[in-house]
């Protein structure tokens, strides 16, 4: 076998794995581009006190303030608690010491 041959079999072989990586590279960036990955996030009564540090306990005396506590959702006929990810950061911005 010369070269040249040898070149066209790793082509051939190489191809469908070509073929898949472009196909898995398109859906990733239609799967990034998609409007639902804007939505907000929330997280729970545990992973705030995990990435912010306030104790659940402290968490439900902030959410009895209406006017200036801690923001959350409860869903419709739910028991949890939620905690939207970007009000929050701006809650901690307002509240920050200067």
């Amino acid at each position: 076998m010369n070269s040249i041959n040898i070149n066209d079999e790793i082509q051939k072989a190489i191809e469908p794995l070509q073929n898949t990586i472009n196909a898995l590279v398109a859906e990733l960036k239609r799967v990034t581009l998609h409007p639902m990955n804007n939505v907000e996030q929330h997280i729970t009564k545990q992973q705030l006190e995990e990435l912010y540090g306030i104790k659940q306990s402290t968490q439900a005396k902030l959410r009895m303030d209406k006017e200036n506590g801690l923001p959350y959702v409860r869903p419709a006929g739910a028991k949890i608690v939620l905690y939207p990810v970007n009000e929050i950061n701006e809650w901690m911005r307002e509240w920050r010491a200067a």
